[in-house]
């Protein structure tokens, strides 16, 4: 490390804002004004472009010393988000859940986020010691200490972290597009029936549908097979099976690899609970304030760093009785017909609960197979495609959180990272 690093704690970067909620009984503090963060927003992204809540302009005024501009680095500091980094684009506040930093000049903004990370990090595995909520007070957060180096070498390591951000963000706009393309076709021919509008229709228990249509019940299509339930002395860090969980689903849809759970094979899991490529899963269980995660549909990808994997008692997978179906019946769990459902039925208040038999008694309209093997055809390639990118995607994660504490400590120079990247 050059001797022009210094080690620093957070408090001298830059201001450190903790959070605070406008009064919640004055309804005109909220509106549609001033992005409000909290730990119930999706924290998994880099830059925050939105909120599940807003402040009205008189609300961002009654907490007008805790707005932050564009560009602050935003830490949640309690509860199963300790330790996620967002960056501002614009004027945000945030609740007091959340500690952040508004960086001097001689901070980079973006270098600063990426050392967050693994602050971030750091602070998620010491909170666990606790039986306690987590939490991480402001001035605990304040002594975190950090390596700087000049502006100019921060802004490069930035730039270089970035790229690999950039690519991982693309690949994401690319899988939505394929996946939009995908539910616009399925919901123009099967929901829609917009290709048989000249064709006969008949009643049915859910509207008009062309004739040569029927409605079936999941169950009369698919066999439900329901998660492992684990206990804790199952799970083992060093195991080279790992446990698909609620924490896999993104609030936005897609699987998300960066959440393991590694369990030892034990004599009580079944067959079915062994995952191969293709599968569906369903999400039964919520903790999100928006009911983001239940109903949510993955279509299952393996992680290459483990051997095998099985899925949680809050999951369940849908077996097509025939293997031609699996992509109608994953792209119908997919839509919102779907999604409605099975917030309809749901119980629970806090934690929502989608009642696993209710699955098995939606209704759903069946094509002939000719049709639904036309359908697939023309989506397999674009499922494919989604597929390479979040493998692309995997390896570009594994290489910059390879990098990320090597190029923080200093250990590796930016020229020395920018090999690496060249070879992938």
């Amino acid at each position: 490390m050059s001797d022009k690093w210094k080690k620093v704690k957070l408090g001298s970067l830059g201001d450190i804002i903790t959070g605070k909620t406008p009064k919640t009984n004055d309804k005109e503090n909220y509106g549609n004004d001033v992005l409000f963060l909290t730990p119930s927003d999706n924290m998994e992204l880099r830059y925050i472009k939105d909120t599940i809540r807003k402040l009205s302009l008189k609300g961002a005024e009654a907490v007008q010393n805790k707005i932050l501009p564009k560009e602050s680095i935003c830490v949640s500091c309690i509860g199963s988000q300790l330790g996620k980094v967002v960056i501002t684009t614009e004027d945000t506040v945030t609740n007091q859940q959340i500690n952040s930093i508004i960086p001097n000049d001689n901070v980079d903004y973006k270098y600063l986020y990426y050392t967050m990370l693994l602050v971030g990090n750091k602070l998620n595995f010491l909170s666990k010691t606790s039986t306690a909520v987590p939490i991480i007070n402001k001035t605990e957060f304040s002594n975190q200490e950090i390596y700087l180096p000049p502006l100019e070498e921060q802004k490069s390591i930035a730039d270089l972290l970035s790229s690999f951000d950039d690519k991982i963000e693309n690949n994401n706009a690319i899988i939505a597009n394929l996946e939009e393309q995908a539910q616009t076709i399925f919901k123009s021919w099967f929901i829609d029936f917009e290709p048989f509008k000249n064709k006969e229709f008949v009643d049915s228990e859910v509207g008009l549908i062309p004739k040569n249509f029927s409605v079936v019940k999941l169950q009369e299509i698919a066999t439900r097979r329901n998660g492992y339930s684990y206990k804790s002395k199952e799970l083992n860090e060093l195991s080279n099976t790992n446990m698909i969980t609620l924490k896999n689903f993104n609030r936005n849809g897609g699987i998300n690899f960066n959440d393991t759970k590694p369990i030892n094979d034990t004599e009580r899991m079944k067959e079915f609970h062994y995952l191969n490529n293709g599968d569906i899963l369903i999400a039964c269980t919520d903790l999100t304030q928006n009911a983001e995660v239940l109903g949510r549909i993955i279509s299952y990808f393996k992680n290459e760093d483990f051997d095998k994997e099985v899925y949680s008692m809050d999951l369940v997978k849908i077996e097509p009785n025939k293997i031609e179906d699996k992509l109608y019946v994953y792209y119908y769990l997919n839509s919102y017909l779907f999604k409605s459902f099975a917030e309809g039925v749901a119980t629970g208040t806090t934690v929502l609960h989608l009642p696993k038999k209710s699955i098995d008694e939606f209704k759903m309209v069946y094509p002939p197979s000719e049709l639904i093997n036309k359908f697939s055809h023309l989506v397999k390639p674009m499922l494919l495609k989604q597929n390479k990118l979040v493998f692309e995607n995997r390896k570009l994660e594994e290489t910059r959180d390879t990098l990320l504490p090597k190029l923080m400590s200093g250990e590796i120079r930016v020229e020395e990272a920018i090999e690496v990247e060249q070879t992938l």
